[in-house]
């Protein structure tokens, strides 16, 4: 299990992606004061919508997934400099 501060990019990216290598448990806990996005995609193709489509996290909140083997998780954000606390560990 490795916990982490990742910052955010402010448009889907491959910053923000995390790619499962097996299936994957991933807890992400939005510290910031700005909401966070994300999205899954099956591939290296980022979401072809706007971040503001995609699923909110909200200041404070966290949030909880199992992303399957092969599937991409993006996260972004509105705003330069949103950092979240971030855990991925093998489910």
């Amino acid at each position: 299990m490795a916990t982490e501060r990742k910052t955010v990019p402010i448009t889907w990216h491959a910053d923000g992606r995390i790619t499962a290598a097996g299936d994957t448990d991933v807890l992400m806990a939005n510290t910031s004061d700005k909401t966070v996005y994300f999205a899954i995609t099956d591939d290296d193709t980022a979401p072809l919508f706007h971040i503001a489509y995609g699923h909110p996290i909200r200041p404070g909140e966290p949030w909880s997934l199992t992303l399957a083997d092969g599937k991409r998780l993006w996260r972004a954000t509105r705003a330069e400099g949103v950092v979240i606390t971030e855990t991925v560990e093998a489910a």
